[in-house]
């Protein structure tokens, strides 16, 4: 699988990723982020004193439903593209899926 072709990036009015770059670079640099900030997240509210409470309201709990809807979405595309007879489905993508899955779950949980 094709990771990067400069005629679908450069010789185009609007540049073409191929899909294994979607799959795998936009997915994983986003979960690298994750994963790096976190630690440090965690130990700011470890050392702070008085832990912060999150107000009941429209907002906060649209984006706790926007979260858990974009991670069952994510869950059911997964299963789905396991569950495909053709088997056409690469590595990379069931991965990346997967990635998209707990990211979506951590946004959830962590409003």
């Amino acid at each position: 699988m094709e990771t990067l072709n400069d005629s679908l990036l450069n010789g185009n009015s609007w540049p073409q990723f191929t899909d294994c770059f979607q799959q795998t670079i936009l997915v994983w640099v986003p979960l690298i982020w994750l994963v790096l900030i976190t630690p440090i997240y965690a130990y700011y509210l470890y050392t702070l004193k008085v832990f912060p409470t999150v107000p009941v309201n429209s907002l906060n709990i649209s984006k706790m439903f926007l979260g858990l809807s974009l991670s069952l979405l994510s869950l059911f595309e997964l299963l789905y593209s396991i569950s495909e007879k053709n088997g056409n489905n690469s590595q990379s993508e069931i991965v990346a899926k997967g990635i998209q899955v707990i990211s979506f779950q951590n946004y959830a949980e962590g409003e």
